[in-house]
C-alpha cells in the first residue's frame, strides 16, 4: 500500500461514529441509564405485553442471545417483569 487509507471512505469506519453519535446523544437527550436497544425492548413489551423472548427478538432485531441478554438485564433492573405461561409451562412471558 502506498499512502494512508482514507478512513471517511469504508462504510465499516462510518457505521461506528455514527454509532458513536448516536450513542452520546442519546446519553444526553433521552438516558443515561436505558441505552436504545433496551429502550426497544421495552416499546415492543408496551405494545404487546405478555410476549415471549423469541417475539421480542423478532420485534426488535437483535439475535435471540442478545434479546435474551437485554431482557435479563431490564428484569434484573425491574423494568420487566416474568410470568410462566399458563398453556405452555415450558414459556416465560415479559411483562
Amino acid at each position: 500500500m502506498t499512502g494512508a487509507l482514507d478512513a471517511d471512505r469504508y462504510a465499516g469506519h462510518l457505521i461506528r461514529r455514527a454509532e458513536q453519535v448516536h450513542t452520546s446523544l442519546w446519553s444526553k437527550f433521552v438516558s443515561e441509564t436505558v441505552t436504545s436497544q433496551q429502550f426497544a425492548v421495552l416499546d415492543a413489551l408496551r405494545k404487546g405485553p405478555g410476549v415471549d423472548q423469541s417475539t421480542v427478538a423478532r420485534l426488535t432485531s437483535p439475535d435471540r442471545s442478545t434479546a435474551h441478554h437485554i431482557v435479563r438485564l431490564l428484569t434484573e433492573q425491574h423494568y420487566v417483569s416474568r410470568t410462566r405461561d399458563l398453556s405452555d409451562r415450558r414459556r416465560t412471558l415479559r411483562r
